[in-house]
């Protein structure tokens, strides 16, 4: 650290400065900051494009993350009315688990379907249909739950002991990892396109790493997001789930600011 005090940065090229900049801001240490910038006797202008041009992506990006935030946030408040055991699951297990996921989705669908339907019809019907379709539902829940919860990877392990119990814990469980999990996956379905955007034109243009960029120009609430749902992000497939449009602006952005 000592040596670092005495080098020189003068030599730096604009991108080798801009790059540095950028991990600088990201990290808080605004004094190394002031030196890089104090020390750049040549090339000021580009660096100081290159370093606008980042912050203007950032800042587009962001305001994207940022119309969800609050969202999440009120989510959160409900979350809060879960049973923690059941919340801490769907975290260190349930998530991690396709199979599992799938399933247990497919039977939370039979429901909502059966209740969306019950809501739809005028009052006084025949529902004598739909009984028959929710006693088939509980059969399929009792059964996956009783039998195919300790075959399949994963499984919950109540802390009740009474069988009774032991199934509607289970169940209840399930439902909120189901509720949960379409709630986040809602999340990443409105930042994720936009968030593999970003990233593509960090690591080509910038050479830098999106998170990084996000964190020396977005708000803490835009970073904060983007970290909780790393585990997520980092499962979409960046042929498939990518924003060209926001791709062609971010781009337009980089090439115009930097040309």
């Amino acid at each position: 650290m000592k040596k670092d005090f005495f080098k020189d940065y003068s030599t730096l090229d604009p991108y080798e400065r801009f790059r540095l900049v950028v991990k600088a801001l990201a990290r808080g240490d605004t004094s190394f900051v002031k030196r890089l910038a104090n020390s750049c006797r040549t090339g000021r202008s580009q660096y100081a494009r290159l370093l606008n041009a980042a912050r203007d992506c950032a800042m587009l990006v962001s305001l994207e993350i940022q119309t969800v935030v609050g969202r999440w946030q009120m989510f959160n408040t409900i979350l809060q009315l879960f049973d923690a055991a059941h919340v801490d699951y769907f975290y260190t297990t349930f998530r991690y688990f396709p199979e599992r996921v799938e399933k247990v989705n497919a039977i939370v669908g039979v429901l909502e379907a059966i209740l969306i339907e019950k809501a739809m019809r005028a009052d006084g019907s025949d529902n004598s249909d739909l009984l028959e379709r929710e006693h088939e539902y509980a059969e399929m829940m009792t059964g996956f739950l009783s039998n195919e919860d300790s075959e399949m990877d994963g499984g919950y392990t109540s802390s009740v002991s009474t069988i009774p119990d032991v199934i509607r814990d289970r169940e209840s469980c399930l439902l909120a990892c189901c509720m949960l999990g379409k709630a986040r996956e809602g999340v990443v379905s409105s930042i994720g396109p936009r968030w593999l955007v970003f990233g593509s034109v960090c690591r080509s243009e910038m050479g830098l790493e999106p998170e990084v960029v996000l964190k020396a120009f977005a708000p803490e609430s835009a970073v904060a997001l983007v970290e909780e749902f790393c585990f997520e992000l980092d499962s979409l497939d960046p042929e498939l789930d990518i924003d060209r449009e926001t791709e062609s602006a971010l781009r337009d952005i980089w090439r115009d600011s930097t040309s």
